[in-house]
């Protein structure tokens, strides 16, 4: 993981749910910035629970929780877990408490879409495994 931000300047989020308490995870998305998963799809498990608005990345192999995924077929958005990834780093920078309660699944779709990082694939097949993506012909906030 390499962000272009000093440690100083990153503000790391703490999700208030069950799954990211449990793992300590410490978000992180910019959506000017620009993320590439370079991983198999066979590499990775994927997770989905709640309202199903997002697709969570684990690694197969140590089970760290990677990222979550959002978005529709053409672009997907990010949010990284820099406590999963780069420990260092995230113990270097401030973190605050997510304020997503009363979401719907709509809301939490829209904010995916305008605060979460774009991301890319090393492996096309990424994409087509993720269970959240919204079909092409939909719109948004119609899901």
């Amino acid at each position: 993981m390499r962000l272009t931000a000093p440690a100083d300047g990153i503000v790391l989020r703490r999700c208030p749910c069950s799954f990211c308490r449990r793992t300590g995870a410490l978000a992180y998305s910019d959506p000017d910035g620009r993320a590439h998963l370079t991983a198999r799809v066979d590499d990775l498990t994927i997770y989905q629970f709640g309202e199903g608005a997002c697709d969570f990345l684990l690694c197969r192999i140590c089970g760290v929780f990677v990222a979550a995924v959002s978005g529709d077929a053409e672009t997907q958005r990010c949010v990284l877990n820099v406590a999963g990834l780069d420990p260092d780093l995230a113990q270097d920078c401030a973190s605050v408490p997510l304020e997503a309660a009363g979401e719907d699944r709509s809301g939490r779709k829209q904010r995916h879409a305008s605060r979460w990082t774009p991301i890319t694939f090393s492996d096309p097949r990424i994409p087509h495994r993720l269970k959240t993506l919204t079909p092409p012909h939909q719109a948004a906030g119609s899901v």
